[in-house]
């Protein structure tokens, strides 16, 4: 468990010299947390609202009642397709199902529920599949990722080589031509501080116009970030 202690004075700081209206408790997996309701009761009497990143495969009814009687607002889940394509990409043995019993868990409950796709090969084509899976769970919002060179874009260097700007805009408008709640599209910002090899996929302005990774001659335009990712991953 968190030393709430310790944490907490931290925390409450934090979100006074910011001004924070959120905190998002992310990980690992945050269910993991054997105090997890202590810290977002923590948050939300901080007088701001406390959200969850989760693969939510671990909540049940009983945990989303917990975690909604501690306070907790929001939570965001990874679907990254449907059924064995989700499980392939996130490792894990019926994954898929558990998340989408956590999310009927969590919005039961109270909680305002976003999901969030990040975008591989398997699933290019699958917008229309994954939109019409989604639609009447009660979702606040669904949002689109396109892929940064971090976390499980490492364990699948090979799974992205349809991947450029135009196919996630394109996936992002038949995902949302199907849906039955707002969808958003994010191209993640350039972060130094979670690629692997010190540089990222992409880099965004505050615009929202992608461009070259910042570390000049490591990567070509976005759209060919694919066909350069291996060699960045090697290094």
């Amino acid at each position: 468990p968190l030393d709430m202690a310790l944490l907490g004075p931290a925390l409450a700081t934090t979100v006074r010299e910011l001004g924070l209206d959120r905190v998002v408790i992310s990980g690992g997996e945050p269910t993991l947390l054997k105090n997890l309701e202590e810290l977002i009761a923590y948050i939300a009497g901080l007088g701001v609202r406390a959200s969850l990143a989760t693969n939510a495969t671990r909540i049940d009814d009983r945990r989303a009642r917990s975690v909604a009687d501690a306070g907790l607002a929001s939570a965001t889940v990874g679907i990254d397709g449907v059924g064995a394509d989700h499980d392939w990409f996130r490792g894990s043995r019926d994954g898929y199902e558990r998340a989408l019993a956590g999310i009927a868990a969590l919005t039961h409950a109270g909680v305002a529920v976003t999901v969030n796709v990040t975008v591989h090969d398997r699933i290019i084509d699958q917008a229309p599949e994954i939109a019409h899976e989604l639609v009447g769970r009660g979702l606040r919002s669904t949002s689109v990722t396109a892929p940064v060179a971090a976390g499980r874009l490492t364990a699948h260097p090979d799974a992205f080589t349809l991947v450029d700007r135009a196919s996630v805009e394109r996936f992002a408008d038949q995902l949302a031509a199907g849906a039955d709640c707002p969808v958003s599209l994010r191209m993640p910002r350039c972060d130094s501080g979670t690629c692997p090899s010190g540089r990222s996929a992409f880099a965004m302005d505050r615009d929202g116009v992608l461009s070259n990774c910042p570390d000049e001659g490591a990567m070509s335009v976005c759209d060919s970030h694919a066909r350069a990712l291996p060699q960045l991953l090697a290094r």
